[in-house]
């Protein structure tokens, strides 16, 4: 696995951090936190490397 690689999936998995505290404690209404679900979906594909 190349640097560039190990770079990208540490950005990804930080993005998605991120976005799932955000959906878990502070969202409040429940379109938001569906809003935020959505973009976990692709981060999590991305993660696993799955195109």
């Amino acid at each position: 696995m190349s640097v560039i690689t190990i770079i990208y999936l540490a950005i990804a998995a930080l993005v998605f951090v991120s976005t799932l505290y955000n959906m878990i404690f502070k969202e409040e209404r429940i379109v938001d936190q569906i809003n935020a679900a959505m973009i976990l979906i692709p981060l999590v594909l991305r993660i696993f490397l799955i195109k």
